[in-house]
């Protein structure tokens, strides 16, 4: 994957970081193959200067929809 550059909260920039999301995925309490796959599909939607807000908005409204969804969901 490309090397894509995003927009922190402070306003610095610094490539995406799959391993950050992951890991909030997994305190959230996502399993891990669930996490994964939820990284994923973020990563199919960056777009250069997205905002981190943003991203892991997407990423924990995929999480509840797949909560909600139940088991064999995503």
């Amino acid at each position: 994957m490309q090397q894509i550059l995003i927009t922190k909260s402070d306003g610095g920039r610094e490539p995406f970081d799959s391993v950050k999301l992951m890991r909030s995925l997994l305190r959230a309490g996502a399993h891990e193959d669930k996490a994964q796959r939820i990284v994923e599909e973020v990563q199919k939607n960056l777009v250069e200067g997205m905002s981190t807000s943003k991203i892991y908005r997407h990423a924990f409204s995929l999480l509840a929809h797949d909560e909600q969804q139940g088991p064999a969901a995503m």
